[in-house]
């Protein structure tokens, strides 16, 4: 069963951020920065950090589980 929510929240925020996301991406070329424009405010940039972090963290816990049982494993 698929929660609903998720889908309601994309419908209605979707269009806002797709907008928001066009209207930066004019101003980078305005600028002369083009998508650099993402990367040179602190806030934009700590939100990239995080974003990239929340997408790694399933990958590097399961490299991490399996180092330890590995470890584990060989001292036992």
């Amino acid at each position: 069963k698929v929660d609903p929510a998720p889908i309601v929240l994309g419908l209605i925020l979707g269009p806002l951020a797709e907008t928001g996301f066009v209207q930066a991406t004019l101003m980078g070329r305005a600028s002369g920065a083009g998508y650099g424009i993402f990367f040179t405010r602190p806030i934009s940039l700590l939100m990239i950090v995080l974003s990239v972090i929340s997408l790694a963290w399933p990958i590097v816990a399961k490299a991490i589980r399996t180092r330890r049982a590995k470890g584990a494993a060989a001292n036992a």
